[in-house]
């Protein structure tokens, strides 16, 4: 699996959020890898997202405190996880690693 294609941190990520059973599309959030706390989403999905590739779905437990964040009252305890889906994947410039005419040239652009 090359890097190119893997969430690593400073990545910006879209995630689809499914309620299960019945992979309801609850929410859709989209965040840096690694931050998601800086844009106020629980750091379990940073945790979920970091090596995952477009496309691929993870499942995580429903928590109290998940259940807080995604503001749903289970009431019965009818949804028990929550699958989520790499939607959308932009991986960030990793200018550091620029050669310096590559920095000069990404700078006058």
């Amino acid at each position: 699996m090359s890097e190119e294609n893997t969430v690593t941190e400073h990545d910006t990520v879209v995630l689809e959020c499914y309620l299960c059973p019945g992979d309801f599309l609850f929410k859709t959030l989209s965040f840096d890898a690694g931050y998601a706390t800086e844009s106020s989403i629980p750091s379990l999905f940073d945790d979920a997202v970091l090596g995952m590739i477009v496309g691929e779905c993870k499942v995580i437990s429903l928590s109290p405190s998940l259940l807080d964040f995604i503001q749903l009252i289970n009431e019965g305890g009818n949804y028990t996880q929550l699958k989520l889906n790499l939607k959308c994947l932009k991986k960030i410039e990793r200018f550091w690693e620029f050669s310096e005419n590559e920095k000069i040239s990404y700078a006058s652009t």
